[in-house]
């Protein structure tokens, strides 16, 4: 959910106001969680480290958006993902306490952190999500540069336990950045690079 231009000013009396140059890690993966982040200006994405080093894009927060709403909300200590500027931007930290003093805020908050789960509930069944190829990134990048891997779609959804509509999505998205190429159960593996999700 994103709070009217107006209200930008109220919501920062709340917190601390920082400016960030792009490439700036405000969360890193496996991190502590000790604040909440409001965008004010520019852009904020999220992103995960796979096993072998590759760096997953999947979501991004664009002014008008708190930043980390929904592991906030559930108390975790410890963040999964990690959350880099990806343009110079202007961000607000808020204290908990200081939140939990404006019903309004508040409410709009916890607003947008169920829009946030409803939007992942919808990619996970019509669009390739993050973590499926994050399993599929680390099974391919397994094997060294050149390997031919003989595996069918099939059997990559029945090894990985993901469903077989996103291998298929994966793989393409592989293909289209020049990662892999190949024709039926055969995948040959060209490069091993960082992919991001364009939903």
């Amino acid at each position: 959910m994103n709070f009217h231009p107006k209200d930008i000013s109220s919501i920062i009396q709340f917190g601390e106001s920082s400016k960030i140059k792009k490439g700036t890690t405000l969360i890193h993966q496996g991190g502590c969680i000790d604040t909440l982040y409001y965008l004010v200006e520019g852009e904020v994405s999220l992103c995960t480290s796979t096993e072998n080093g590759n760096i997953v894009y999947f979501d991004s927060r664009l002014p008008g958006q708190f930043i980390n709403p929904a592991q906030w909300v559930c108390n975790k200590e410890i963040s999964e993902i990690t959350y880099k500027a990806t343009k110079d931007s202007v961000i607000c930290l808020i204290s908990k306490e200081s939140l939990l003093s404006n019903k309004e805020y508040l409410e709009a908050m916890l607003m947008q952190v169920s829009q946030l789960l409803i939007n992942a509930h919808e990619r996970s069944t019509a669009y390739l999500t993050s973590s499926s190829l994050e399993l599929i990134v680390n099974f391919i990048y397994g094997f060294p540069v050149g390997s031919v891997i003989n595996i069918t779609h099939e059997e990559i959804s029945r090894k990985l336990k993901i469903s077989r509509p996103q291998v298929t999505k994966c793989l393409r998205l592989l293909k289209e950045h020049g990662v892999i190429d190949g024709r039926s159960k055969v995948i040959r593996l060209i490069s091993k690079k960082d992919i991001q999700i364009d939903q």
